[in-house]
């Protein structure tokens, strides 16, 4: 589940217009459209829960998967250094973004969630991030104790800065077509329980990470 829209993140000059969840006229009706807003989310996010249950249940019986619920948190904003994504693994309640990312994170924590800082794009001289996240790289020495791991593989992508400020990581695949289901990914020594694998990242333990080829690739190199 995303919650895809975000509201800015720090006060300043006009700038552009932004998306936004809500177009309100007054406070009152802002108030009332953000309530009904939430209640909405929290309704959705019911459903998707019992949707995940019907389908971790057949994950394990079909294919002896564990499969654990979670949010990916999109801040976006029209400076990259104020955007980022976060995901929240084994949150099993809405968390919006309203507030601005700390404040989402927090709540996430409060849930029991374990928090991986997503495609924590650097800026370098000359070249556009495929996606305009920066505040991760920007901002990690205030952010590292607000998450828990740090991608330093998105897919095939590498965040080599992570590795170099010697933050604790994890690979993903950032999976939505079959073929991302290759590539790096992460290996946890723990018991394939959603508790004992939210526990497992939000400690201080090494994650390991391994690559994963397709099996036309490994015949190939054969």
């Amino acid at each position: 589940m995303r919650d895809a829209e975000a509201r800015p993140g720090k006060a300043g000059p006009p700038r552009s217009p932004r998306r936004s969840p809500i177009v309100t006229t007054s406070p009152t009706t802002g108030r009332v459209a953000a309530d009904t807003l939430r209640a909405g989310c929290t309704a959705r996010s019911s459903e998707y829960l019992t949707e995940i249950e019907a389908e971790a249940a057949r994950a394990e019986r079909e294919y002896d998967l564990l499969l654990v619920p979670g949010l990916e948190l999109t801040y976006d904003d029209l400076d990259p250094y104020l955007a980022a994504h976060a995901v929240a693994v084994g949150c099993r309640a809405f968390v919006g973004v309203d507030e601005g990312l700390d404040a989402s994170l927090g709540a996430a924590r409060g849930e029991g969630a374990a928090l991986v800082a997503a495609h924590p794009y650097r800026a370098r001289r000359g070249r556009t991030p495929p996606r305009p996240t920066l505040l991760f790289s920007r901002d990690w020495r205030r952010l590292r104790s607000r998450v828990d791991r740090w991608e330093l593989f998105n897919r095939d992508e590498l965040f080599g800065w992570v590795a170099e400020r010697g933050l604790p990581t994890v690979a993903s695949g950032d999976f939505h077509r079959p073929e991302h289901l290759y590539g790096w990914k992460t290996l946890l020594p723990c018991a394939k329980e959603e508790a004992a694998v939210v526990a497992y990242l939000r400690s201080v333990r090494p994650a390991f990470l391994a690559r994963f080829d397709a099996p036309y690739e490994l015949s190939r190199a054969a």
